[in-house]
């Protein structure tokens, strides 16, 4: 027999919104994605978030309710109990059709609706530079009780869901895969770009790095590989973008110990924090992208640079040859010359940089954010058709 319909307008979805906030990314953009797609279908969803940061502005603000929740978005036993002991009476006061747990935890033991768990990657339990042994045995521990706890699971790559099942032996039938979307919009950022350029003190060709500063985004390596790069063509910048966290300080200072020791001070810039506009002029501009990293669930920034025409070199491991499909010169992360030889290949092979930016171009229609909200929208549907 075939489960009822259920109308969106009587939908009442709570999402874990921790992760929201102006200047957000990662998992704060996929979830803000995912609350703007629910609003537009007339999906009341009720945001449970930090009080302590400024929230970005919303487009169907009718559609919404905001509470505020005491535990931040990080890994410790305060967030821990307080999903488990606090979260259910929340779902009752707000009258709930659904919960979607949205950034890899979080559910209580007995909920008193359906759950949706999206669980983006398992890199805490792979590497061992973001928990240290007590906070991994929380993390480990959250993450596999709510994954049994969960009506269905969420992630956003084959190469995750392929992860989640190794490390957390869930039966793969119940995990969707639903690929992120990107926001980048092509343009020719002339103005944006010029700015971006007497900001930085760059006047010549730039690589562009776009991601976090963190162990596992390969900056050494990737700054070896520069070096073998620049002695073809001095010419040459290379832009790093990212926050300068003060978690990752002791890599930035190994950083710039590096680039003394390359003579690189005059052609490495860091820029910190871009603002949207900036990231895409630098992109837009660069002659090429490259992201090099040991690991990731999806690898977002290559999509982006994808749809704005930039070719890019990336990691041939982890899911990045998945999201890139054919469109991107895929090289080993844990060799320098192989980054090195990538580079140069898309810098002095025209035919290949032009092959690869169409290529690019038609493998970024693939995502979008409209397609990632349709998707969980279907799980919803499935979920509460099931219950």
């Amino acid at each position: 027999m075939t489960a009822p319909e259920v109308r969106l307008s009587e939908m009442r979805v709570g999402l874990d919104a921790r992760t929201i906030r102006v200047g957000m990314h990662g998992v704060g953009t996929y979830v803000y994605r995912l609350v703007e797609y629910l609003t537009q279908q007339q999906v009341h969803c009720v945001l449970f978030v930090d009080p302590n940061v400024e929230l970005p502005q919303f487009s169907r603000p009718d559609t919404l309710t905001i509470q505020a929740v005491h535990s931040t978005n990080h890994v410790g036993v305060a967030r821990y109990l307080d999903e488990r002991l606090m979260l259910p009476g929340l779902m009752k006061k707000h009258r709930l059709s659904l919960y979607h747990a949205t950034d890899s935890h979080g559910l209580p033991f007995h909920s008193p609706v359906p759950t949706v768990l999206t669980v983006h990657d398992v890199i805490p339990l792979m590497l061992d530079e973001y928990l240290n042994r007590w906070t991994k045995l929380v993390y480990r521990a959250s993450l596999v009780q709510s994954i049994q706890s969960a009506n269905r699971v969420i992630t956003i790559s084959q190469f995750s869901k392929h992860e989640i099942v190794r490390h957390t032996a869930v039966d793969p039938k119940k995990i969707a895969v639903i690929y992120n979307g990107y926001t980048a919009v092509p343009g020719t950022y002339t103005a944006e770009w010029q700015a971006f350029q007497r900001t930085h003190g760059i006047q010549g060709p730039v690589v562009a790095y776009v991601g976090g500063l963190g162990p596992r985004k390969n900056i050494e390596r990737l700054l070896k590989a520069f070096s073998i790069v620049r002695a073809r063509h001095p010419e040459l910048s290379l832009i790093l973008t990212g926050r300068k966290k003060e978690t990752i300080q002791k890599s930035i200072q190994t950083y710039v110990r590096l680039i003394a020791a390359l003579h690189l001070e005059k052609s490495v810039v860091f820029t910190d924090y871009l603002e949207e506009a900036s990231l895409n002029a630098l992109r837009t501009h660069a002659q090429l992208a490259v992201y090099p990293s040991l690991s990731e669930g999806f690898g977002l920034p290559v999509i982006e640079a994808m749809a704005l025409g930039v070719p890019i070199v990336a990691s041939n491991v982890s899911a990045i040859p998945e999201v890139a499909g054919d469109a991107a010169v895929l090289v080993s992360p844990l060799s320098e010359k192989d980054i090195a030889t990538g580079m140069l290949q898309v810098l002095e092979d025209a035919p290949l940089r032009d092959q690869l930016i169409a290529k690019g171009k038609a493998r970024a229609k693939d995502f979008s954010w409209e397609a990632m909200g349709s998707s969980t929208l279907d799980v919803y549907r499935q979920v509460l058709g099931a219950a």
